[in-house]
């Protein structure tokens, strides 16, 4: 419980307990205007409206509180063992210096890339054409 109980999870809550009475007043207000001598169709469209808010928002905070207890993927396995490997998933070919803080470009100077080549080779012919080594 300490989990929702956050100066920030606390600041959510009482944002979220005063737009519920905001939206509860907003509807009541309508609502007499709709009711009195000079209401009309459109306030009555409004007193519908705000109980809708109020709604919306409150299924909102109950599942930002569901989420905090129980984010997705809780109770998935990791995707990646490294000594037992699901055997229900497909586990990709993951290089070990793949994810680094700079790329290991001269490891893999064997794959072609026709396209990339292609693109290279007309700037080189731009370059060139425009006097630049």
């Amino acid at each position: 419980m300490r989990r929702i109980f956050t100066p920030g999870w606390i600041a959510w809550h009482i944002f979220a307990i005063l737009a519920l009475a905001g939206c509860l007043w907003a509807f009541q207000w309508q609502l007499s205007r709709a009711e009195g001598a000079d209401g009309d169709w459109q306030n009555w469209l409004y007193a519908i409206q705000w109980p809708m808010f109020a709604a919306m928002g409150v299924a909102a905070w109950v599942r930002a509180i569901y989420l905090a207890f129980r984010p997705p993927g809780h109770d998935e396995p990791p995707l990646l063992h490294h000594d037992d490997p699901d055997p229900g998933r497909i586990v990709h070919e993951v290089r070990p210096k793949a994810i680094a803080m700079a790329p290991h470009y001269d490891e893999y100077h064997n794959i072609a890339d026709p396209e990339l080549e292609a693109y290279n080779e007309r700037l080189r012919v731009l370059n060139q054409q425009a006097g630049i080594n």
